[in-house]
């Protein structure tokens, strides 16, 4: 996806990767403007959760049905935290 515009857009990953400078890296596009509305993990790891916390960007994991299997590229796609 390099070179694509995530900004407002739901992202979805298979599973989590990244270090301690997660959490500085949303909370740095969430104030360049540029951060995605929400980020679908399939599993994530506490560095994740903690960093899109900080950024206040929505993250979610553990669905009920796999997320790879029923949502596509550009498919329209809603996050609603409090359900």
């Amino acid at each position: 996806m390099e070179g694509e515009n995530i900004k407002d857009k739901i992202l979805l990953f298979p599973t989590a990767k990244g270090g301690i400078a997660a959490g500085w890296a949303f909370h740095d596009l969430k104030t360049k403007g540029i951060a995605p509305k929400a980020l679908v993990f399939g599993v994530t790891n506490p560095v994740m959760v903690q960093g899109a916390v900080f950024a206040d960007i929505t993250i979610t994991e553990g669905w009920s049905r796999d997320p790879f299997e029923v949502i596509r590229t550009g498919d329209t796609v809603r996050v609603d935290p409090p359900n």
